[in-house]
């Protein structure tokens, strides 16, 4: 009973630890919803939501009101909100890694800055880096926080990798993230049912030994 009971729990730890794909610091967690492990956000999968540009008010009114469906764990996230901007000082245009967006281009994505390339090549990656994501696109994205003037919102190009200031009313695209990571938010239904038939088996054996035992 007890190397039964033991073998049932090898089972159900080797499939619980093959839930969700892994990668340097970007996990797939199904449902179209990948987490940083580094930054402990939760991007969407698909990093044009909109499909198509908006301008700054409307990518904040967007992402504000977005109730995103996570069909692996059966729950509606509502909490959702653009990329944040690292930078001390909102005066001055930033080349460098400064916020959610600038770490995805440089460290998760691997891509080096595109200043010298044609506009529209799509930036090649350093190295054989990891993107699960799909619809990315290789312009401008929102960040989360208005530049020195009110009416001018920073943004990440993602063909150069540049990061500086532009008017609120022109475009760009929204990348949706939330703070934290969904797995540890509720238990996925696949983990629940690996759980179940681990407990019905461990259950069935026991109920077999007390019918051996009064026979």
């Amino acid at each position: 009973m007890k190397k039964q009971t033991k073998l049932v729990a090898q089972v159900l730890v080797g499939c619980l630890l093959s839930v969700g794909a892994a990668q340097a610091g970007l996990i797939n967690r199904g449902g179209g919803l990948i987490y940083d492990d580094v930054l402990n956000v939760t991007w969407l999968q698909n990093a044009n939501p909109t499909a198509g540009v908006v301008n700054f008010h409307q990518a904040q009114e967007y992402v504000q009101t977005l109730e995103y469906y996570d069909s692996v764990r059966g729950v509606t996230w509502d909490d959702w909100r653009l990329p944040a901007m690292f930078v001390n000082d909102m005066t001055l245009d930033n080349w460098v890694i400064s916020g959610e967006l600038s770490y995805m281009y440089y460290n998760n994505l691997a891509y080096s800055p595109g200043y010298s390339l044609d506009r529209w090549t799509v930036p090649e990656p350093t190295s054989d880096a990891y993107n699960p994501f799909e619809n990315l696109q290789y312009r401008s994205y929102w960040s989360d926080v208005t530049a020195w003037n009110p009416d001018r919102a920073w943004t990440v190009h993602y063909h150069f990798g540049w990061t500086g200031y532009t008017d609120a009313g022109d475009v760009g695209f929204v990348w949706a993230v939330r703070d934290g990571d969904v797995a540890n938010s509720v238990p996925e239904p696949g983990s629940l049912a690996l759980f179940g038939i681990g407990l019905v088996l461990v259950g069935a054996m026991r109920r077999k030994k007390g019918l051996a035992a009064k026979i």
